[in-house]
């Protein structure tokens, strides 16, 4: 019988990480789910490939999936190349091929938000096989609960072991554009299970003019001058 002798994966950063990006590294690295919300060009990339090294290395996951959206792949794919030694598989719109290759060894996979929407099935099959974590890069893609896509990610978010939502926007237009990415987190344990609700406490009302309220009268504002004197 023969036995093949494999070299164990280079799981070493290529670069130091910066002293503000290695503070975030060790805050999140052994938390089960987290939010990363940096802004543009503080390097969110270069913090989420260390996290996936750690995880890999510690054995908390045995492959780490990157959602992010389609235009960003290729630029993803050559700053994992750029920050790591891994080359990760890039899965696309072909059924069959991303189901052969969610079944041959690989330590990172990349995909966009559509291909894991339309191939539900086969992720779910995946998760319930092998430990994944999960980042998901531009988590404002699923800012709307009612959008099919961003139910399909919910449905699929308790069977990752690590889970990690990143944006420069979380919040870009209204206050509940939050929900539904933290409750891809925690379920809904934070901000609670109804949308309807958080939008209704989060949502400052208008008035006749179509101004903001902050749904104090003014005998409200009376009444704290003179708690105030």
């Amino acid at each position: 019988m023969a036995f093949v002798l494999r070299n164990a994966p280079d799981l070493a950063a290529k670069h130091a990480a910066y002293p503000y990006q290695l503070d975030a590294i060790r805050a999140l690295q052994d938390l089960p789910y987290a939010a990363i919300f940096h802004e543009q060009g503080l390097g969110k990339t270069k913090i989420a490939v260390d996290l996936a090294l750690l995880w890999l290395k510690a054995d908390v996951v045995e492959t780490v999936l990157v959602v992010t959206k389609k235009s960003l792949i290729e630029n993803w794919r050559k700053e994992v190349e750029e920050h790591c030694h891994l080359t990760p598989h890039v899965l696309r719109g072909n059924r069959r091929e991303n189901g052969a290759a969610l079944n041959s060894p690989g330590l990172l996979y990349l995909a966009n938000y559509e291909v894991i929407g339309s191939n539900t099935t086969i992720f779910r099959m995946f998760l319930q096989t092998c430990r994944v974590g999960c980042i998901l890069d531009e988590s404002q893609k699923i800012k709307n609960p009612e959008a099919a896509l961003t139910k399909k990610f919910h449905e699929l978010a308790s069977g990752f072991e690590r889970r990690i939502i990143m944006t420069g926007t979380p919040v870009a237009n209204r206050p509940h554009d939050i929900w539904s990415q933290i409750k891809f987190l925690d379920g809904g344990e934070a901000l609670g299970l109804s949308f309807d609700r958080f939008k209704a406490e989060m949502d400052l009302p208008k008035e006749e003019g179509g101004t903001l309220s902050s749904g104090r009268s003014s005998d409200d504002e009376g009444q704290s001058h003179a708690d105030l004197a």
